[in-house]
C-alpha cells in the first residue's frame, strides 16, 4: 500500500511539474520568448524552485525576465527589457527608434521610459517618467511615440548627427512632418527640446546622406565657401536614363559622387561609371568623383577642386 500511494504521490508530482512547465513554455511563448518573474511564479513554480531552475540552466535569466534558451532572439531581449520592471514601461530613446526601423542603436544597453521606482537593471538605460507616456506598438512590444523618442535622444545628440538621425527617421516615415513641428507644444518642458528645435525638416531631408563616406564627405564640404548641396539629387541623362548622385548642386549643372567602393568592386563598375559620367556631360552635367582615400590624404586637392568647379558662394 504505501509502495503504491508513494507511486500516486510521484505521479502527481510528475503531472504538476508538467502543467508547471507548460504553463511555462505559454508563458514565454506569448511574448518572444520570455517572461517576467511574476508569469514565472504564477505557474505555481516557487522562488526557490525559479532559483533551482536558473541555477541548473533550465531557466535563462534577461535583465529581470526569464527564458528557456539562452538565445533570444532581438524583440526577445526588448520584451525582457521592458518585463524587468511593472507596467507602465515602454522602449525609449535609440531603443524605440530601433524598433521603429529609423536607426540602430549606437550600444547595447537598452532605453526605457517607465512610472516605476525600481533600483536600476544594469545593462539598462532607464528614465523616469512622472506620468504614463503615449505609446505605439510595434509586434506587440511597446515603444515611446517616435518624437518622444526623438527627444530622448537630443539630451545627448545634437547638430549634424541629431539632424541625420531625424533625416533618417522621416524617410522611413517613422515620423511625419507634422508631428516634427508639434513636438514643442506636445511636449514642452522636455531638456532635448532645445537641441531637436535646432533641426529643420528642410535641411534633415535635403542633407540626407546613405553611405558612409558620403557623410564624411558633407561635413568636409561644409567647411567650404560654395554653396550647400543637395543630397540624394534625382537627375536624369542624355539618354533618358534616371540616375541618382550623392551630392549635386542643380543651378550649376554639378554633381559629386562618394566613391566608396573597393577596389575590386571599382574595376568592376568602371566601365558603368564612364557610361554613366558620358550620358550626364552630354546632358550638360559635370561629374566629380573621389575616394576614400583621395578625401582623407589629398584634402587640399578635394577642397580645391570642388570649389574650382561648383564656384563660390
Amino acid at each position: 500500500m504505501v509502495g503504491r500511494l508513494g507511486g500516486v504521490t510521484d505521479a502527481r508530482r510528475t503531472s504538476r511539474s508538467q502543467r508547471i512547465t507548460s504553463a511555462i513554455v505559454a508563458a514565454c511563448a506569448a511574448h518572444h520568448g520570455v517572461a517576467s518573474e511574476d508569469e514565472i511564479l504564477a505557474t505555481g513554480l516557487s522562488r526557490s524552485g525559479l532559483r533551482h531552475g536558473v541555477a541548473t540552466q533550465r531557466l535563462f535569466e534577461i535583465y529581470r525576465a526569464y527564458a528557456l534558451s539562452p538565445v533570444v532572439t532581438a524583440d526577445g531581449r526588448r520584451t525582457a527589457a521592458i518585463l524587468s520592471y511593472p507596467w507602465p514601461t515602454a522602449l525609449a530613446g535609440w531603443s524605440a527608434l530601433e524598433l521603429y526601423g529609423a536607426a540602430p542603436r549606437p550600444n547595447g544597453r537598452h532605453h526605457l521610459a517607465t512610472t516605476s521606482r525600481r533600483k536600476a537593471q544594469p545593462g539598462l538605460l532607464v528614465s523616469r517618467a512622472r506620468r504614463p507616456l503615449p505609446v505605439r506598438r510595434v509586434r506587440g512590444i511597446p515603444a515611446v511615440e517616435p518624437v518622444r523618442a526623438l527627444l530622448d535622444v537630443a539630451l545627448t545628440t545634437s547638430g549634424r548627427p541629431l539632424e541625420r538621425l531625424v533625416g533618417d527617421t522621416i524617410h522611413a516615415g517613422v515620423i511625419r512632418e507634422p508631428e516634427f513641428e508639434a513636438a514643442a507644444a506636445q511636449y514642452p518642458g522636455h531638456h532635448g527640446l532645445g537641441n531637436l528645435l535646432a533641426v529643420t525638416v528642410e535641411d534633415a531631408k535635403r542633407r540626407r546622406t546613405v553611405l558612409p563616406l558620403a557623410e564624411e564627405m558633407l561635413l568636409a564640404l561644409d567647411t567650404l565657401p560654395i554653396p550647400p548641396p543637395v543630397c540624394e539629387y534625382k537627375l536624369t541623362g542624355f539618354s533618358g536614363r534616371p540616375y541618382r548622385a550623392d551630392f549635386a548642386w542643380p543651378d550649376r549643372s554639378v554633381i559629386l559622387e562618394a566613391d566608396g567602393r573597393s577596389t575590386h568592386e571599382r574595376r568592376e563598375a568602371m566601365d558603368a561609371d564612364r557610361m554613366r559620367d558620358d550620358d550626364l556631360t552630354a546632358a550638360g552635367i559635370r561629374t566629380l568623383r573621389f575616394t576614400w582615400r583621395q578625401l582623407r590624404r589629398e584634402r587640399v586637392m578635394f577642397d580645391r577642386l570642388v570649389v574650382a568647379t561648383v564656384g563660390h558662394v
